[in-house]
């Protein structure tokens, strides 16, 4: 991450200037080698500025060896773009296996924060008039009256875009901002919204107002004379680099203070027009009207909502709303605000219009924040209000609270084990309410969480309490129904599949001696189960005939079986289906 026109910006560790915060860092993810030893391969170069290595411009297709990411720079261009990327392709050292493997093509992401750009006189034919001062920051001389031997042969004249005229890639017209630090002698400045009257210092007026028509010069002696007027030109916002200060026309990048312009007059003629009104209030301090606050009756969790008048309201006399400019100077902790969809960063603008057009939103971010609050003051191209803070409250919302796995449950078969015991969560309960929060009343507060089991382990049991099949301190107990007898090999299996292999008549029940069980089958510490009702085996392979084969308990897979201990101390075997 990296604001708009930043050069030599690393692109491992870093934090950003003026605003804070970590950049983000280029990085290899490889267990088996080390850091250095991966030789990386630049595919694809960026659009909006120059990457780096070692301080050299990295040319398509270069492949570096033991690649040190400290050493990879990039240098903004300074577009209005926001976002831009390079691809690359990472080899690694053949650690592990021993085999060198690729990464495949990948993109890296840089993400631009806009840097606000300041107005600059007019140089380029496409966009209009260009106009540029002298070596002492002057325009003109504009030469009228009726000795002039010009058009304008009158004792007034309109000065117009052809004779000043200021750019800003990111400020329209409307938000470029004249205020006059003198005004002429031998007549005075008009506005055409205001008839009559003169502009004194300190008034504003918009490049927009110089091409429209509206600004002009009345002389008022009977003789050729020379005046001049000086002003500064602004556009209500603030830059963030490489210094922080308000966006206007300024000697260089350095300067702090505006650079004063003048603009020159010569009158020739004996002509005297008439003289003027009274003055036109110049333009105040900005002042700031509306509730300033958003209530928890107005916006909830995860919500967003559209500033209005209501709740922001700028006005400066003689300043219009597209001059007036909020401008954010601390943002809010929980949200964002956005201009157009689109969130603004630290310093980033809106004017009053965009609030009067419905155009600027608050959006809460669904975190347990509720209550925060940004700053920021109001320019009107001359002069800027105090430090102002908009209040925020917002509602809680009753969050879905969400079950899953944490830890594997892992243990050796017919064991127990607690279930987010010994140091283990193996059943993880998340609630968002229940994080961290501001508020602790309503959905805030923090909520008992509480699970119900739909779906039994089908070769164990669930058990709380010491009671089977339900939720909470649970124990996992071996079933009834084992896949496979663990610890018997397979040969000595079949073996004792021979030795329990059992033919009766009548009942068709096996049975055999549970010594020998206990000596050929039983692992140490197992012990009979409950007795519980028996299960007759069926005929094999014809029921009918008094024969009868039982799988016995040792067999591996397949169907699995149930036993059970008689009262007398013997073992019945009852297959669980199958054979």
């Amino acid at each position: 991450m990296l604001i708009e026109g930043e050069n030599g910006v690393a692109l491992v560790g870093g934090l950003l200037p003026v605003i804070g915060g970590a950049r983000g860092d280029l990085a290899i993810g490889d267990p088996d080698d080390a850091q250095g030893t991966h030789s990386v391969q630049i595919t694809d170069l960026p659009d909006h500025g120059t990457l780096k290595y070692d301080g050299v411009a990295v040319t398509p297709g270069q492949i570096i060896t033991n690649a040190d990411l400290s050493k990879f720079t990039y240098d903004h261009d300074g577009s209005e773009a926001t976002t831009d990327s390079f691809k690359l392709i990472v080899t690694d050292a053949g650690g592990g296996e021993g085999v060198v493997k690729s990464s495949g093509e990948r993109t890296i992401g840089l993400t631009v924060i806009p840097n606000n750009d300041d107005p600059l006189w007019n140089n380029d034919p496409g966009k209009g008039a260009v106009t540029l001062p002298d070596g002492t920051n002057s325009f003109g001389p504009l030469v009228f009256g009726r000795d002039s031997g010009t058009a304008n042969a009158g004792n007034s004249v309109v000065i117009t875009q052809d004779m000043l005229h200021a750019v800003d890639t990111e400020s329209g017209p409307e938000k470029l901002t004249y205020t006059l630090t003198a005004i002429p002698s031998g007549g005075y400045l008009t506005h055409a919204d205001h008839p009559g009257k003169f502009l004194p210092v300190g008034f504003t007026f918009t490049q927009k107002d110089i091409a429209d028509g509206k600004i002009g010069f009345v002389s008022t002696t009977g003789s050729d004379h020379s005046t001049e007027f000086k002003f500064t030109v602004m556009d209500g916002d603030r830059r963030l680099i490489p210094t922080e200060r308000d966006g206007g026309i300024y000697a260089d990048d350095s300067a702090t203070a505006l650079t004063v312009h003048t603009f020159k007059i010569e009158y020739r003629g004996t002509e005297t027009g008439p003289g003027p009104g009274s003055e036109i209030a110049a333009a105040p301090l900005p002042t700031i009207g509306g509730s300033m606050k958003l209530t928890a009756l107005q916006i909830a969790e995860g919500q967003h909502f559209t500033l209005g008048a209501a709740e922001l309201s700028a006005d400066s006399t003689g300043s219009t709303a597209e001059q007036l400019t909020y401008r954010l100077l601390s943002l809010p902790s929980n949200g964002s605000i956005l201009l157009n969809g689109t969130p603004l960063g630290l310093l980033g603008s809106f004017t009053q219009a965009d609030i009067d057009a419905g155009r600027v939103q608050f959006r809460h971010d669904g975190s347990e924040d509720f209550t925060a609050s940004f700053t920021f003051d109001v320019s009107n191209g001359s002069q800027i209000s105090g430090l102002q803070t908009f209040n925020i409250d917002v509602k809680p919302q009753n969050d879905t609270p969400v079950a899953g796995q944490g830890d594997p449950v892992k243990l050796t078969e017919g064991s127990s084990i607690v279930i987010n015991g010994a140091g283990k969560t193996h059943i993880a309960l998340n609630d968002g309410d229940n994080a961290a929060s501001d508020k602790t009343d309503g959905y805030a507060a923090d909520n008992a969480l509480s699970f119900m089991v739909t779906a039994l382990p089908a070769y164990g049991e669930l058990w709380l309490n010491g009671v089977k099949q339900t939720a909470g301190r649970l124990r996992r107990h071996p079933g009834r129904a084992e896949r496979r007898q663990a610890g018997i090999p397979p040969r000595r299996q079949r073996e004792l599949h021979r030795q329990l292999h059992h033919r009766a008549a009548g009942q068709r029940q096996c049975r055999f001696d549970l010594e020998q069980f206990q000596r050929q089958c039983a692992r140490p510490g197992d012990r009979p189960h409950q007795p519980e009702q028996h299960r007759r085996c069926h005929d094999h392979p014809d029921r009918h005939q008094p024969a009868q084969r039982c799988t016995h308990l040792c067999r591996q897979g397949g169907t699995g079986l149930r036993r059970q201990a008689r009262a007398q101390g013997g073992w019945r075997v009852h297959p669980l289906g199958g054979r």
